[in-house]
């Protein structure tokens, strides 16, 4: 979350306009589908940040990815 907020903080103190910001998988919880990490993407943090986003006309893209972990499981079974 801070890099994002950095990022976003950078942006707009150089006047660089952006239409949407991208999370890559970082944000998932052990690389599960449509999970939150809970210690670097806490909802509660997360909220206000999406929401000002909208207030700005922006939006938030997290893409979802299921290789990374299908790996993880076919790694440990010994099936990779």
């Amino acid at each position: 979350m801070e890099d994002l907020e950095s990022v976003l903080a950078k942006y707009k103190q150089v006047n660089l306009p952006i239409e949407s910001i991208w999370s890559d998988i970082d944000y998932m919880d052990g690389y599960k589908d449509f999970t939150l990490d809970p210690v670097n993407y806490p909802p509660k943090k997360l909220r206000p940040l999406v929401d000002q986003l909208h207030q700005n006309g922006q939006k938030f893209v997290m893409i979802v990815d299921p290789g990374p972990y299908l790996y993880l499981i076919l790694y440990h079974n010994n099936m990779w």
